[in-house]
């Protein structure tokens, strides 16, 4: 219950958020060149460092994990071919998000769980009553807060182009995570590391829009076959869509409003149905979620090499998560990192291999001082936490 209800906070924010401020939004959005973007990714990666509350070193090297595995194919820039594994030609296509992110959520969790609940999930016995969901809508005070966090922070993100909804999501968690007065119990049944995400991706797939909407550039995958369908249709995004084509605009988001109502209606109402598939046998499920994970990834890319590649992020992901290595950085670097290198090698192509570019404008100059700040935030706190217990001891 809390992440609809979440998720339906996060998208009326955002969809109040976007009704109010799309034009000047769009104009700075505009501002945003190569230099912006990479000094926002380099942002994104020390909120994972410096908030993430995990090891750091164990942080850093799953972040580079991620970056290596994101680099193999073709030089985006040169067309150079390069991380081709024991020269199998196969590797030159690379290794697609959708193939990592089903490997390592779906049979990395799959496995992990199999081992740490031994084939069986204690399910209680929930009954769905009309006083316990009044009683669970009294509860919403307690991840509020990381509600408000996730809405914000999603329509940010989602603003910008091709940061999308995965970026804002991860980002919300670590900044809940790290300012939250129990931090060790997220992933442990804290609500809030539930409802922080939940907010932040619903919110930044309607931030996402703003892009399309006003300047033609697609914030997401969606968004950009949005804005294919929108081309066929014969309108013309850009800054001149809200003028030639106002009825359509207004219309759209008025039936943003309406789905953000009958979404969380229908997720309400059928919280007995999901019940119920948890309740059932892990044992039973792992079949189901096994030829999900392979079809998914098949139907997709038409390759089975694809598939064997799965499968063997799916191991390492396992063996990240047995060895308390975080994956949540992995996958943010697989996302971002396409993006941050072809943001950074624009940068220094355009200024002459100058990297002073990054701090001489004054969006990217903020971003690369707030990353800055935020990887030497463990420092502080460790330095802070040994001067008070040297003046405890005296």
């Amino acid at each position: 219950m809390a992440a609809a209800i979440a998720s339906f906070i996060g998208g009326t924010v955002s969809i109040i958020l976007f009704t109010m401020f799309a034009p000047p939004l769009a104009v700075f959005a505009l501002k945003f060149g190569p230099q912006e973007e990479f000094a926002l990714m380099l942002l994104a990666f020390a909120t994972f460092i410096g908030l993430g509350g995990d090891d750091i070193p164990k942080t850093i090297f799953s972040i580079l994990l991620g970056l290596v595995l994101a680099a193999v194919g073709f030089d985006i820039i040169s067309g150079q071919p390069r991380m081709i594994f024991f020269d199998m030609v196969e590797f030159q296509r690379g290794i697609g998000f959708l193939v990592l992110a089903i490997g390592i959520y779906g049979i990395g969790e799959m496995l992990w769980t199999l081992e740490s609940t031994k084939g069986q999930i204690k399910m209680h016995n929930v009954k769905i009553t009309w006083a316990r969901m009044k009683e669970n809508f009294g509860e919403i005070g307690q991840y509020i807060n990381s509600t408000w966090v996730g809405s914000f922070i999603g329509f940010f993100v989602g603003t910008l182009p091709a940061a999308g909804a995965t970026p804002a999501a991860l980002m919300s968690y670590g900044l809940s995570k790290t300012f939250s007065k129990d931090p060790d119990s997220y992933g442990k049944g804290n609500i809030s590391g539930v409802a922080a995400p939940e907010a932040a991706n619903n919110a930044a797939s309607t931030g996402s829009m703003l892009p399309m909407l006003t300047l033609g550039i697609p914030g997401s995958p969606t968004t950009a076959i949005l804005l294919g369908g929108m081309i066929i249709w014969g309108l013309r995004p850009g800054p001149l869509l809200f003028q030639e084509s106002p009825d359509f605009v207004w219309g759209l988001i008025g039936s943003m409003y309406v789905a953000n109502v009958v979404t969380v209606l229908l997720n309400l109402a059928l919280i007995p149905v999901f019940i119920r598939v948890l309740a059932m046998p892990f044992t039973l499920l792992t079949p189901i979620i096994f030829v999900l994970c392979v079809l998914g990834v098949f139907a997709t890319t038409d390759r089975m090499f694809d598939t064997w590649i799965m499968l063997f992020i799916g191991v390492v992901g396992y063996l990240m998560r047995k060895l308390n290595y975080p994956v949540a950085p992995a996958v943010l670097a697989i996302v971002l990192g396409p993006l941050a290198e072809r943001s950074m090698r624009q940068s220094l192509i355009s200024s002459q291999g100058d990297i002073t570019t990054f701090v001489t404008r004054p969006i990217s100059l903020t971003c690369v001082l707030l990353a800055l700040l935020l990887v030497s935030y463990p420092l502080i706190q460790r330095y802070t936490r040994k001067r008070k217990a040297a003046a405890a001891t005296e």
